[in-house]
């Protein structure tokens, strides 16, 4: 038998055999089917569907523990509160910097201002830094509150509102940092806040994971009772669809900074 036969004979036993065999389907219908497995570039959705992730990439140099809130303002630039040691930090074309050092005390939100400034939040004392486009830092407000746990500008009324705690105050700030008390519910903390374009504010809670509406009246109302016990984020879109996001919190209620 010569070679080019054997070769042929072997091709053909080949085919034969993979032509025999029995394959094999699975179906897939939920995303903790994929929990076994090692995802590389992908993400799996809750309904089991698998897309392209987003590139991440790991920026150096930050100095904390914790870090509670991450804002970007209009120019790309992003900003974080950070916690253990605390400190507020801003991400500048891919360079981390510190741009004030809390020390022992936590910095808990941040709010990148229409002119240029960032607002930080400073726990356990309720205070409210503004820190300059030149990195001047001084103080903007003093709360009756022990945690700013969020801020947010509203352009239509050109206010800032604070979710606050414990005792589950809503405050708004003028552009000069006067406060007032616009609401309290009977919840230890608002845990976040967001605003509309048309001026209405949103705000969740914690222990109960509530999600209520203030409209610029002045009413409330109930829009959304969670599973889980604490709704930390909220983003509202220009359709005002809103998105909630929720945490099973401990029984002890949601975590809080030391108060030295």
């Amino acid at each position: 038998m010569s070679k080019t036969t054997k070769a042929m004979l072997a091709a053909v036993l080949v085919c034969c055999a993979v032509s025999t065999a029995h394959g094999k389907t699975w179906t897939t219908r939920q995303g903790s089917q994929f929990a076994a497995g090692k995802l590389e570039g992908v993400s799996v959705l809750s309904t089991g569907e698998v897309q392209l992730a987003p590139e991440t990439k790991k920026v150096e140099g930050l100095q904390a523990e914790f870090v509670w809130d991450v804002e970007a303002d209009s120019e790309g630039n992003v900003f974080l509160a950070a916690a253990s040691p605390g400190g507020v930090y801003a991400l500048k074309d891919g360079k981390l910097s510190k741009l004030y050092d809390a020390g022992k005390k936590q910095a808990l939100s941040v709010l990148p201002m229409p002119d240029g400034s960032l607002l930080a939040a400073i726990a356990p004392d309720g205070v409210i830094l503004r820190i300059s486009r030149a990195g001047k830092v001084t103080q903007f407000a003093k709360l009756d509150c022990s945690y700013v746990w969020d801020m947010a500008w509203c352009p239509a009324a050109r206010r800032i509102y604070c979710a606050t705690g414990p005792g589950g105050r809503l405050f708004e700030l003028s552009r000069a940092g006067v406060a007032k008390e616009l609401l309290k519910v009977a919840q230890d903390h608002l845990m976040c806040v967001a605003v509309d374009d048309e001026g209405t504010v949103y705000f969740g809670t914690a222990p109960d994971g509530y999600v209520f509406q203030l409209d610029r009246n002045g009413k409330s109302r109930l829009l959304y009772d969670a599973d889980e016990s604490e709704v930390h984020d909220l983003i509202v879109t220009s359709d005002k669809t809103i998105f909630a996001c929720t945490a099973a919190g401990r029984s002890e209620g949601p975590p809080r900074p030391p108060d030295k």
